[in-house]
């Protein structure tokens, strides 16, 4: 485990990606079959750094969608990382019961170092009666380990957990507990001097019915924990890596977004900061 954000000047971050994978959960172990399944509404990363343009958004933390599912509350896809010209490289590891690992390269070929700079992932996931259900408001999360994470937060999705996003920070507190309520995840990395010029972030999270040393969200002995690692490397040599179809596949057409989706995302920050 990373007890902190270290750098390394590795040119790839492939082999780093599979190392972190290996280090977060070995394999997605067989466990017995539960009557609940776990959807997963959002998952998506947020950069939070003064140097960011705040004409994509109105703020100063990008938000690239991950994964976008039927019941998420921010409208998207987004894909504000590749409007501020990064890269981005998704590999989705989960299995037909979400979950496994999800990894990611975030590349800076821009000539501009971004700092300071907190990258932050938020799931929204929900452990219901049949994938699709509306009963999304029955669990609960115990504990506040966090991993490597810097910090953390464990919140209703109306709570001030999207505020605490756009201002680049969580509050390390779970405000959940036993519940029951409608549950969402959040660890923040702290990018020790930011996102350099040619520079590349390796993230990889894993989703575990078994503990992994992260976040804890639970219903009726279904279990979903939620843990991280980030770490930053020197983009390869080469041309700049573009998506690939599976990482365009999960991210959408985020980059045709209309005024109308940025409008609702923004009123429906205001109304979650209320």
């Amino acid at each position: 485990m990373f007890r902190r954000l270290c750098s390394s000047r590795m040119g790839s971050g492939a082999p780093l990606l599979a190392w972190l994978s290996f280090a977060l959960m070995l394999v997605v172990g067989p466990r017995s079959a539960s009557a609940l399944t776990i959807d997963i509404n959002q998952f998506s990363l947020f950069l939070w750094s003064p140097s960011n343009d705040t004409s994509i958004n109105g703020t100063s933390s990008l938000q690239q969608d991950i994964i976008i599912g039927p019941h998420n509350l921010s409208g998207g896809p987004f894909s504000d990382f590749l409007a501020q010209g990064f890269s981005v490289s998704v590999t989705n590891g989960l299995n037909a019961n979400n979950l496994g690992t999800i990894s990611v390269i975030i590349g800076n070929p821009t000539g501009t170092t971004f700092a300071p700079a907190n990258l932050i992932a938020l799931l929204d996931a929900d452990i219901v009666t049949t994938p699709g259900a509306t009963d999304n408001n029955l669990d609960s999360a115990i504990g506040t380990h966090h991993g490597s994470a810097t910090a953390f937060q464990v919140d209703n999705p109306f709570g001030s957990l999207l505020g605490n996003i756009l201002a680049g920070t969580l509050d390390n507190t779970n405000h959940i507990g036993a519940g029951p309520d409608d549950v969402t995840l959040a660890l923040l990395y702290s990018l020790g001097g930011g996102l350099g010029a040619n520079q590349q972030l390796n993230a990889v999270f894993s989703l575990t019915n078994f503990d992994n040393g992260g976040l804890h969200q639970l219903r009726e002995g279904t279990d979903l924990f939620f843990n991280g690692a980030v770490v930053q490397s020197n983009l390869p040599p080469g041309p700049v890596p573009t998506p690939e179809p599976a990482t365009l596949l999960l991210l959408g057409t985020g980059a045709g977004l209309s005024a109308v989706a940025r409008l609702r995302r923004k009123l429906s920050a205001a109304r979650i900061a209320e």
